[in-house]
């Protein structure tokens, strides 16, 4: 028992240097290819908005508001409206729907559960961006500006709310769940299609700015990532605790034997 005592020591005693010099030796490079392979698509996505938002908004705007102001685009307006509210959303359910009867009734409850949690956060974070930034509407070009308004009714007004899009944030919402329920298969990229129509319809609409919608799907798609990824790690937390729970009362067993 002394010699055993001895080597566990020995062992014990010794290794937590070579293994935590082991450790970092092997963690570092995955650490850094990790961050520079985040850090190269932020800063591009973060250089596409700036790029949108100085050069590209403007143009598209004056161009949204005067078709708004022209008689003749009275029909293309109403389809804009529904193209950039309802439809996509309803798009979205049907291949949701479509796709989700293919599974068991446990990863469906899951993706549904995912669907409900998405179209919460996102949309609650959308709306609290939007009260923080109030950007002006593209057809407030043509309006004058309110006056006497208090700090907080500027917040309010919906006119103020153009940054991000809240009907794009939920059609990108539904095109990530789509992507995710589909497994594989490069056709599920068409599933993106969804927010693509609603942000058409919403700068046809003169209600938003191209990087409104550009910034809505962003946020639409990390808010279902981020949901999926926290869904993914919970079900592994309770698939270990499973998996090791024989193993425990085996253990058990062994020790009254023993005694």
């Amino acid at each position: 028992m002394a010699t055993a005592a001895v080597s566990e020591d020995a062992l014990y005693g010794a290794a937590p240097n070579h293994v935590r010099s082991a450790l970092a030796d092997h963690e570092s490079p995955a650490s850094e290819s990790i961050i520079l392979r985040w850090t190269v698509p932020v800063v591009l996505l973060v250089c596409v908005l700036v790029m949108v938002f100085t050069f590209i908004d403007p143009i598209v705007g004056r161009w949204a508001v005067a078709v708004c102001r022209n008689e003749w685009a009275l029909e293309v307006r109403n389809e804009a409206k529904v193209l950039g509210g309802p439809l996509p959303c309803v798009l979205g359910a049907v291949v949701l729907w479509a796709a989700g009867r293919g599974l068991n009734a446990r990863k469906a409850q899951r993706f549904a559960v995912l669907m409900l949690l998405a179209l919460i956060v996102g949309t609650l974070s959308c709306h609290f961006v939007k009260m923080a930034v109030g950007r002006p509407r593209p057809f407030m070009m043509a309006q004058p500006a309110p006056t006497n308004q208090t700090a907080w009714e500027h917040r309010a007004d919906s006119r103020f709310h153009s940054f991000p899009s809240g009907d794009v944030t939920v059609a990108a919402g539904f095109g990530m769940v789509g992507f995710l329920l589909a497994g594989g298969g490069s056709a599920r990229y068409l599933l993106f299609l969804v927010p693509v129509l609603s942000m058409a319809g919403r700068v046809c609409g003169a209600r938003h700015y191209p990087s409104d919608c550009l910034a809505a799907i962003v946020l639409g798609v990390l808010t279902v990532w981020v949901l999926w990824r926290l869904q993914e790690a919970r079900a592994a937390r309770r698939g270990g605790d499973v998996a090791r729970a024989p193993s425990v009362s085996l253990s058990l067993v062994e020790e009254d034997a023993a005694g």
